[in-house]
């Protein structure tokens, strides 16, 4: 009995752990996504300042 709960367990784990990495990867790629943003605003800026 207690190997099937450690087993349980475990796939909990790993399902957690699957989860927040995929969660940790979709911030990733929206913070890439909102530095690209701030770098086009920062150019359109700098071409209006000359």
């Amino acid at each position: 009995m207690k190997e099937i709960l450690n087993y349980i367990l475990a796939i909990c784990f790993l399902i957690v752990l699957a989860f927040g990495s995929y969660q940790l990867f979709l911030i990733s790629s929206e913070l890439q996504e909102v530095k690209w943003h701030i770098q086009s605003l920062n150019i359109k800026v700098g071409n209006l300042d000359k």
